[in-house]
């Protein structure tokens, strides 16, 4: 009996304590570059990131949602900076200290390039 208990109890606490998709929404340092940015849903209920500096779109929801429990990500999203050639298709994990890292590729004539970012959250 005393185990189910403890087993009922762990199973509430990791339910409890997993991330969610709008874990993601809030303001985030970018610590690569320094940018303060915020992650919101707009009006249509598509998440979306700004650079809080100048307004500048960075962020942008691909398609239908797609969150995956296990791998505590969603997924897809286009990220493109002012100072970026091309655009990067990314998704984004929620770690386990809550911070995000945003991991994706871009293309271009001379090949493939790979983009990670790890944003901090800002109180």
């Amino acid at each position: 009996m005393k185990k189910i208990l403890v087993l009922l109890l762990m199973l509430i606490l990791g339910i409890i304590s997993y991330a969610k998709a709008d874990d993601v929404l809030g303001t985030w340092l970018i610590k690569e570059n320094g940018k303060i940015v915020e992650i919101y849903k707009n009006k249509d209920g598509e998440y979306t990131g700004k650079i809080k500096e100048d307004n500048f779109i960075f962020l942008k929801q691909a398609n239908d949602l797609s969150y995956d429990k296990e791998r505590n990500s969603l997924a897809y999203f286009t990220l493109k900076f002012p100072e970026d050639k091309f655009s990067w298709y990314v998704w984004i994990n929620i770690e386990k200290d809550e911070n995000l890292f945003i991991k994706g590729t871009g293309n271009t004539e001379v090949g493939k390039y790979v983009r990670e970012l790890h944003l901090i959250r800002q109180k």
